[in-house]
């Protein structure tokens, strides 16, 4: 089952959340959350230099 997240327009929650799952993925022992939170922080970093580029 494909899992959906709600992604923030702002980036300071977007920063945040990418620093919670740095963190998270570093205590991470459990194959599938380690993938899982690898995948939610390439979304969130994409997103996040994204809208950086679009402010530029």
């Amino acid at each position: 089952m494909p899992i959906h997240a709600v992604i923030s327009s702002d980036k300071k929650k977007l920063e945040k959340q990418i620093q919670a799952l740095k963190y998270q993925l570093e205590q991470d022992i459990n194959d599938k959350d380690k993938k899982i939170h690898s995948q939610a922080l390439a979304v969130l970093e994409l997103t996040l230099e994204n809208s950086y580029m679009r402010s530029l």
